[in-house]
């Protein structure tokens, strides 16, 4: 199931109300181990877009897990949210590996919809709060995503004949490739 509202724009990803994120809190130790905090584990957080184009992320309704700052602490989010979804506990890298790897976040076989596009589009984040620029009173947690599946743009291509003008000479090396517009269908 989808969990992006179906829009574009161009190849930048756009959050949108009712977009939903999973995230881990996890904190850090001495070695690579992570443990996770406070049953933060998979929450799913939804989106709130703003008139203004700002968003946030709060808990789905109903839930009522807070998310804690404490020192060491991490947090780790995906995109998009699946329910089930567990990780290493080990390592960022590892974590994303893991998540990339995840059956249930592979890429749709057919992504011919809106939804099956969007619902393909794995990224993550992980970010520790800090402190808010606005108000020295309250943490903010900033996550900036990246995509952890390729895009692969396909332009089907045509051959179309050269015709030299009258009086020219050339050696002719075959057709040259031009963007089929005209294409409907690609297996």
């Amino acid at each position: 199931p989808a969990t992006r509202t179906p829009t574009e724009n161009g190849y930048t990803t756009e959050f949108n109300d009712g977009d939903a994120i999973g995230i881990f809190a996890l904190k850090e130790y001495a070695t690579p181990d992570v443990t996770p905090v406070d049953g933060v584990y998979n929450l799913k957080l939804v989106y709130t877009k703003a008139a203004d184009g700002s968003g946030s992320w709060a808990p789905a309704s109903g839930d009522t897990h807070v998310l804690y700052s404490y020192d060491d602490l991490v947090y780790v989010a995906y995109y998009p949210y699946r329910e089930g979804i567990t990780i290493k506990q080990d390592i960022e890298t590892e974590i994303f590996k893991d998540l990339a790897a995840n059956a249930k976040l592979q890429p749709a076989a057919d992504q011919s919809t809106p939804a099956a596009y969007t619902g393909s589009d794995l990224m993550a984040a992980v970010a520790s709060p800090t402190v808010d620029p606005a108000n020295a009173n309250k943490k903010m947690l900033t996550l900036k995503f990246e995509h952890l599946h390729a895009l692969l743009v396909l332009k089907p291509m045509g051959l179309v004949n050269c015709v030299p003008p009258a009086g020219a000479s050339f050696e002719y090396a075959g057709g040259v490739l031009r963007l089929d517009v005209t294409a409907k269908d690609a297996t």
